[in-house]
């Protein structure tokens, strides 16, 4: 057989797999449409947090939530459970977790379930004691303002939870997990120089203004407890303006600063912060605000430089009411203004001695 006649018996080959391959009626799988009350959504433990004693027992419990919102309580057979650290909180088949070691780290505890190839899955957080505490109820307490500055640096609130039996305080500063809005964020912190106390930080990361709450819920030694408080999201209370320099010649410019800038919003007092850079030999600025004369009755607290957090650049100005005067480096300075007014604040820079106007300017609204 000549090559031209392989070449062309292998064309007609490959033309009849071709031909016979487009022809055929092969199907995939058939996606199963199910109802709504058999769509897993979400699954849940029956508790948000444990607080149990060393060498002790306790057996969890979860329902399946559909997308109906149907629930459903799971049999804990059906569920895979799985603990962060088994030498302190051992978990069984059946969802009942052994307390081997008391630590103030929690540790997770982490149920899965599948139903219809939907898995899903919840974490339970467990706090060991060493000895069980007569405690029956907790309180949240606040340490600071009930109102929280959006997208705050300075002024965040902070919370405690303590433990009681009977109105009679046991423990301060317990650390228990939170239950927040979608925008809120709440931190964790230990207590410098007190063991085993704790507080927690509240943050509004979204901007979230008005009214809001914060639970907290925990299985005490066997028993559910809760509490909630009562927030308001407000305006900032810290604002950072884009920063101002001066050149070695005494020119300021300040290029983030434009007219169509869009306003930004604080709540009166806030800490409003220049950021300036100034080299060593150059003329002193002011920065001048269109409320420097106070009003009669109203004022701000004073603040230190540490409230500010400046980290390591040095306060030049702090102050509540007036203008900024006779600014001067070097290098990198910061200057921390204040004042009650409500409503639109303009500010614009002029030189220090000569009191010319400097093309630099801008403002902020305080509600």
């Amino acid at each position: 057989m000549t090559p031209m006649k392989i070449i062309f018996i292998n064309f007609v080959r490959c033309i009849i797999v071709f031909a016979l391959w487009g022809c055929s009626d092969i199907k995939g799988p058939e996606l199963i449409d199910l109802p709504r009350s058999e769509l897993l959504y979400k699954l849940r433990f029956a508790t948000k947090a444990v607080m149990i004693a060393n060498y002790d027992t306790l057996t969890l419990k979860t329902e399946a939530i559909f997308a109906d919102s149907s629930r459903v309580a799971v049999d804990p057979l059906a569920v895979s459970w799985r603990s962060t650290d088994r030498n302190v909180v051992y978990v069984d088949s059946v969802g009942k977790i052994h307390t081997l070691a008391s630590t103030t780290a929690v540790t997770n505890v982490i149920a899965m379930y599948t139903v219809n190839g939907i898995t899903k899955g919840d974490t339970v957080s467990v706090y060991v004691t060493q000895t069980k505490m007569n405690a029956n109820e907790i309180r949240i307490e606040t340490l600071d303002s009930t109102s929280v500055g959006a997208l705050a640096v300075n002024g965040t609130p902070r919370l405690r939870v303590d433990l009681y039996n009977d109105g009679v305080l046991l423990q301060e500063g317990v650390r228990i997990p939170f239950t927040v809005p979608v925008g809120i964020s709440m931190s964790t912190i230990a207590v410098a120089g007190v063991p085993n106390m704790f507080w927690n930080m509240i943050l509004n990361n979204k901007g979230i203004l008005g009214k809001f709450y914060v639970h907290t819920s925990l299985n005490l030694y066997g028993n559910e407890v809760r509490d909630s408080v009562e927030f308001t999201g407000v305006y900032p209370a810290t604002i950072s303006l884009p920063a101002i320099a001066q050149n070695m010649n005494g020119e300021v410019t300040a290029p983030a600063l434009k007219p169509d800038s869009p306003m930004q919003y604080v709540q009166p007092c806030a800490v409003v912060k220049f950021l300036l850079a100034l080299p060593l030999l150059t003329r002193p600025v002011d920065i001048v605000f269109s409320d420097s004369i106070p009003s009669p009755g109203k004022t701000c607290a004073p603040i230190t430089d540490a409230d500010a957090r400046p980290g390591n650049i040095p306060v030049r100005v702090n102050q509540v009411w007036g203008n900024a005067t006779g600014i001067l480096g070097p290098g990198l300075v910061l200057v921390v203004r204040r004042s009650p007014t409500v409503g639109e604040i303009r500010f614009h820079l002029r030189d220090g001695i000569t009191k010319d106007s400097i093309a630099v300017s801008g403002r902020y609204s305080q509600k």
